[in-house]
């Protein structure tokens, strides 16, 4: 418990990841499908969705003896990530418990993405479920999420939608309405 993963692979997406994603996902959000809207709105391009953040962030290659995904609690859109940038992960094992029928453990993982700059671009909380290994300790554990402090006016993504929100109705915005 508290043990840090810190992934030594680096991922950078494309515009063909991109493609591939809204080719599989529909969206009609326009900072997310429509580079000249998002320029207008302050962004380089258009932005990746929440939903692929999502997945970059949260996938575990090291937690391969998991049974279940449970579910999912916090999410963060810190930063803009966009078509181009190299990702980055880690993983902190913030609790874990024992539930009732002690045959599995129950652990909450806190997963941070960061870009190339070594900006946080996203954060959620991930709880996930493990065989409960023979003569592991029935005990609990938590620690504090290095995010448990999130200040929503502090950070990059939000501070530049709404400095350019007034744009929105000269644009034919309805997204944020």
């Amino acid at each position: 418990p508290g043990d840090t993963v810190d992934s030594p692979y680096e991922l950078t997406t494309s515009d063909a990841v991109l493609d591939v994603w809204h080719g599989c996902f529909h969206s009609t959000g326009r900072l997310v499908t429509s580079t000249p809207f998002a320029q207008r709105m302050g962004f380089e391009a258009r932005l990746l969705p929440f939903d692929l953040v999502l997945f970059l962030a949260q996938g575990m290659a090291h937690a391969g003896k998991a049974t279940h995904e449970v579910s999912y609690s916090n999410a963060r859109y810190y930063a803009p990530a966009y078509a181009g940038d190299t990702f980055r992960k880690k993983f902190v094992l913030r609790a874990k418990r024992v539930p009732r029928e002690r045959r599995s453990v129950l652990a909450l993982f806190e997963c941070e993405l960061r870009n190339q700059r070594d900006e946080l671009v996203f954060s959620v909380d991930k709880h996930m479920l493990f065989p409960l290994s023979e003569g592991e300790a029935a005990t609990r554990y938590e620690s504090p999420s290095e995010h448990a402090d999130y200040v929503y006016e502090n950070h990059k993504l939000r501070q530049q939608i709404v400095s350019h929100a007034d744009r929105l109705g000269h644009l034919g915005g309805v997204t944020l309405r």
